[in-house]
């Protein structure tokens, strides 16, 4: 079963996600904050991302990801839908950006495309991430 780490501060959110994507066979670690994810008893195939974290910001989480596990596949979920912000989340390796609020079948679609291209290729993808503070 495919692992979606969900990293959504808005445990509201996190839940109608995690419960969605969950309807549809996948396999969600929910967390509010990028610490929360050295805490995961799983290990994801992939990272579902709110770019307005408490603790460091998504853009950061996703480059210490990259840091770590330069091919895992990225999703990034944000309400910041200026040119410059998709822009940046692209260029610090989100392989997908949709803006909130998201449409549950554009972010299954998004979902299903990025795990068949992550997890069904020949050469599987990093998977593994150890949060390590930067302190």
């Amino acid at each position: 079963m495919t692992v979606i780490a969900l990293v959504e501060d808005n445990l509201e959110l996190q839940e109608m996600t995690a419960r969605f994507l969950r309807g549809h066979g996948y396999q969600v670690a929910g967390v509010a904050a990028a610490e929360e994810l050295a805490e995961l008893a799983v290990t994801p195939d992939f990272y579902l991302i709110d770019l307005n974290l408490p603790t460091i910001s998504g853009y950061e989480l996703i480059e210490r990801i990259r840091q770590t596990a330069p091919n895992v596949g990225i999703i990034v979920t944000s309400a910041r839908e200026r040119t410059e912000d998709i822009t940046r989340g692209y260029e610090i390796g989100a392989d997908v950006y949709l803006t909130k609020p998201i449409d549950p079948d554009l972010l299954l679609a998004a979902v299903k495309r990025l795990e068949k291209r992550t997890l069904h290729s020949p050469e599987r993808p990093d998977t593994a991430l150890v949060y390590q503070s930067s302190r």
